[in-house]
């Protein structure tokens, strides 16, 4: 994923579907962090619109973006089968 700054959330995925978390963060330099438990997101979205609206799209962008990188993947391997095989003949 690369950095996290400011006002931006992880760990919004584990909270939502109950998995275990799919990235680790460390920080590079003092940091204050909110830790929500599943339950307390829950209240707070229902609540708020505003927020859960915003969550919605974070975690849309960053599907996106992980869809982008797994066709990049795709595609080299592709390349690299065509290549592959005509080194083969």
């Amino acid at each position: 994923m690369g950095e996290v700054g400011q006002g931006q959330v992880v760990g919004e995925l584990a909270l939502m579907d109950k998995q275990p978390r799919s990235a680790d963060v460390i920080a590079i330099a003092p940091t204050k962090l909110l830790k929500l438990s599943a339950q307390s997101l829950t209240a707070l979205l229902n609540r708020h619109g505003t927020i859960a609206r915003g969550l919605f799209q974070l975690v849309t962008e960053r599907l996106r973006e992980a869809n982008k990188r797994q066709e990049r993947v795709d595609k080299l391997i592709r390349i690299y089968r065509v290549r592959g095989h005509a080194i083969a003949k």
